[in-house]
């Protein structure tokens, strides 16, 4: 028997109260992680959708746990029960309602980001990326998400390059309207939020970027 099943016994509200407790103590959770590095997003996730069920029945409500509604005979609405139940069982089986979920959720989006735009961001990479609204800023300056990745890619590889003391890599290719999405991240103090470049390094990525 999974963890979350109904025990042989167990009535539907009694069920629905051992299955909310346990939503709210991941929510908890889930509300603490939130002020740790790397994990302010945590709230736009699984939580999110969770509030978003709880209000269905309970506006202005932060928990599942709360009173059920009563039909017109004043006994235990059934079918809303059995829909707050549902909700419940929805957040604890997102992958993003728990710390190691979201790493694991957020490993999965680095690996495909990294295949798709020639970076290498970790998952923390990845997290500080979208958690200060960094794609944000870019796409002010008249970058879309993908240019603005696909250039951090770029300047990866540049980087990588000088570091390693690479001439002439083949694998790096750019179009016009990358190079220059390039050049505007490196305008920025921070490309990629925990990552500053320093005078010399953003002239020698400039000077990489007019070869390619």
């Amino acid at each position: 028997m999974a963890k979350y099943d109904m025990k042989p016994g167990e009535s539907e509200e009694k069920y629905f109260k051992r299955v909310a407790k346990a939503a709210d103590q991941r929510l908890v959770r889930l509300e603490k992680l939130a002020k740790q590095k790397d994990f302010e997003a945590v709230t736009k996730f699984a939580y999110a959708r969770a509030m978003r069920d709880i209000n269905v029945y309970n506006p202005g409500g932060s928990r599942f746990n709360t009173a059920l509604q009563k039909d017109f005979e004043g006994k235990t609405d059934r079918r809303i029960l059995r829909e707050r139940t549902a909700d419940v069982l929805h957040f604890l089986g997102a992958e993003t309602s728990t710390k190691s979920g979201i790493i694991k959720d957020y490993s999965a989006r680095a690996d495909t980001f990294n295949r798709k735009y020639g970076t290498d961001m970790t998952w923390r990479d990845l997290a500080e990326y979208f958690n200060k609204a960094q794609n944000v800023k870019l796409e002010r300056q008249g970058l879309a998400s993908k240019t603005a990745l696909r250039a951090i890619g770029i300047i990866q590889q540049i980087e990588k390059n000088i570091v390693e003391g690479v001439e002439g890599n083949l694998n790096i290719t750019a179009t016009d309207v990358e190079k220059d999405a390039a050049l505007k991240v490196l305008r920025n103090r921070k490309y990629l939020a925990g990552h500053t470049y320093s005078i010399g390094e953003r002239h020698a990525i400039k000077k990489a970027l007019k070869t390619l």
